[in-house]
């Protein structure tokens, strides 16, 4: 994998070959059967390592993923919302969160981070929005005087 870097008329380019490995091969090396958390920040590679980790979403082994999303145009190779959304829908993880951060237009490196969970917890956080819980500074209630949550 080789990244180019430019400054000024300069340009520089330097590669670093490294060995990988799917997460789906290491967790059976290592006997892991849970992961609370998993953090993807591979400069627009998220969906090999999505691609390499099949076996644990299918399992539902991941409960939590969180990933960098590169919208601007720094990299050469970026993602969409697309495709990551079409790869993990189809094991049943959704979008939770979106981190609020900037725009193209300011930063040619647009990077967000994206919060998806299994469906079990997002069952949890639905019956938490259907039976109305408050949590402060978690969750809002809904009221007569409030009747959408924001």
């Amino acid at each position: 994998m080789g990244r180019s870097f430019s400054f000024g008329k300069k340009k520089f380019e330097k590669t670093i070959k490294v060995k990988c490995n799917k997460l789906d091969n290491f967790a059976k090396k290592y006997n892991i059967n849970n992961i609370d958390i998993l953090k993807i920040d591979t400069q627009g590679f998220e969906d090999k390592v999505l691609e390499g980790s099949k076996e644990l979403l299918k399992k539902n082994i991941i409960k939590i993923i969180q990933l960098e999303l590169t919208l601007g145009f720094a990299y050469k190779k970026t993602l969409a919302f697309f495709d990551i959304e079409k790869f993990l829908n189809k094991y049943k993880y959704k979008l939770i969160c979106i981190e609020n951060s900037g725009n193209i237009i300011s930063y040619s490196e647009y990077v967000t981070d994206l919060i998806y969970v299994n469906y079990k917890i997002y069952n949890k956080i639905k019956n938490i929005h259907y039976k109305n819980i408050y949590i402060k500074n978690v969750t809002k209630k809904v009221t007569k005087e409030s009747p959408f949550t924001y």
